[in-house]
């Protein structure tokens, strides 16, 4: 029942989001051209603007599973559909309807970074130029001239380029470079167009327009480095750039845990180690994979002491409590996480991960020993994790390093390890851990080896330092 309801406020969310989005397209294609309105053009817009959008959203909500059932992901398009097309029109009113300067490749940076899909990219800032051809001509008296060939062809081919090169890059200079490349290619396209449209030769104008053209470029770049991140906070969305911010551990959120959870905070960077190897592996993002293993047991600091890898060789707190007790305070750092991941308002994938980090796994120190004081058989649904079971990829990994970095610590022995973390996923493959995820057999194999590489890796041998001191 709460599932329903849930899918009807987000189907309406999402009816709402699109009915806007077509207002405010049709109002902003028709607001500079309204000395020349008439019904029929007022319908042809409208129309236009229907079959774009119909048609963006049909294709987008079967080839990206999950969007429509999204509403943050459907406003989130819908906002830098809207936002582009309106700076379109803002730069070719500031240059005198000179379009060359028009940074159409913005929708395709933006929504290629905030959406993982460059499809969503390509096909929304397609969108967006093709609506403004399309209004150009109508405005125009179905004159086609050269700004309006610019337009069709400048703005679909830098539109391909920009929505291929902008995937999981963090690196600043990366978008310099892709910001020059793209103005050269508008270089290259004006000049193309100039050459088909001249009448006389004059090299000074060519000259402006080429300097407008590559300018398109850089300034597309510099208007999505602003937009980003208010895109980000507004509709709570993850960037690559947004995911190396938060997984900084001077973000307020880690310095507590090294603070008050020592053991815990060096538990969870080990653990992210092998979640960003094993992502890599597997075609994952291994930025958000490693922001989720960082943030998987923030929880803990609520009751540090009661966590082993805290307790630094002082009492434990769980000897002198029943097993049910022990059991309710190891389950609440789940809750209590994911109610620190909201107030700090970090996206709702890493919300997502702490609660499916551990699954419905049992939790079978306790419930051992809870049987030693039990007769008979005792049941084990008391004793198991509430949270989710693991929906996406990246959550499976989680569990998995999760709980191969704690046993592979407790062993501490290399010529076992393979059998430790096999005997690991096999226990959560008996558990039903991964029937909510769609990651394979091949994929939790190469987990497994990548995680013996890691641990390998980690645990190699050092030459025993001299005790005699050198000097020099």
């Amino acid at each position: 029942m709460k599932r329903t309801v849930l899918q009807r406020k987000n189907n309406a969310l999402v009816a709402f989001t699109l009915i806007l989005t077509f207002l405010a397209l049709c109002g902003l294609t028709l607001l500079p051209n309204w000395a020349k309105l008439d019904w029929t053009n007022v319908f042809i817009i409208c129309t236009i603007v229907f079959i774009l959008e119909s048609g963006l959203f049909f294709y987008l909500g079967f080839s990206i599973k999950g969007l429509m059932s999204k509403a943050k992901s459907v406003a989130t398009i819908c906002s830098t559909l809207v936002i582009s097309y309106a700076i379109i029109l803002l730069f070719a009113f500031l240059f005198n309807d000179n379009v060359v300067a028009v940074p159409f490749t913005l929708c395709a940076l933006i929504l290629s970074l905030l959406i993982e899909s460059s499809r969503s990219g390509y096909l929304s800032n397609f969108a967006v130029v093709l609506l403004y051809f399309v209004s150009r001509v109508l405005f125009a008296e179905g004159n086609i001239d050269s700004q309006c060939l610019y337009i069709l062809f400048a703005g679909t081919t830098m539109t391909l380029i920009a929505s291929v090169t902008t995937n999981h890059h963090y690196r600043r200079m990366t978008y310099v470079y892709i910001g020059f490349g793209l103005g050269l290619v508008a270089v290259l396209i004006q000049s193309i167009v100039y050459f088909i449209y001249v009448e006389a030769f004059d090299l000074t104008a060519l000259l402006i327009q080429w300097g407008y053209a590559f300018a398109s470029g850089p300034i597309s770049v510099m208007l999505m480095f602003l937009l980003v991140p208010i895109l980000e906070r507004v509709f709570n969305v993850v960037s690559d750039f947004r995911l190396a911010e938060i997984s900084s551990t001077s973000a307020p959120l880690l310095k507590q845990l090294f603070q008050k959870a020592p053991g815990t905070f060096n538990h969870s960077l080990t653990v992210a180690n092998y979640c960003e190897a094993c992502a890599a592996a597997i075609g994952e993002n291994t930025f958000l994979a490693r922001a989720c293993a960082y943030y998987h047991d923030i929880g803990k600091m609520k009751n540090h002491k009661y966590f082993y890898e805290n307790q630094m060789g002082q009492a434990n707190p769980h000897d002198s409590m029943t097993p049910e007790a022990s059991v309710a305070t190891i389950k609440s750092h789940v809750i209590n996480g994911l109610a620190m991941a909201k107030e700090a308002k970090l996206p709702v994938e890493i919300q997502r991960a702490i609660v499916e980090h551990h699954g419905t796994m049992p939790i079978a120190y306790f419930y051992l020993k809870a049987k030693r004081y039990t007769d008979g058989e005792l049941p084990v649904d008391n004793y198991c994790y509430d949270g989710l079971r693991p929906t996406s990829k990246i959550s499976a990994i989680l569990m998995i390093c999760d709980a191969c970095e704690a046993a592979l610590r407790a062993n501490q022995n290399k010529e076992e390890a393979d059998i430790i973390v096999e005997n690991v996923i096999k226990e959560r493959e008996l558990n039903k851990q991964f029937v909510n995820c769609d990651i394979t057999f091949r994929e939790i194999e190469i987990i497994k080896s990548t995680i013996l590489a890691t641990y390998q890796g980690v645990q190699h041998e050092r030459i025993l330092y001299t005790d005699v001191r050198v000097k020099k």
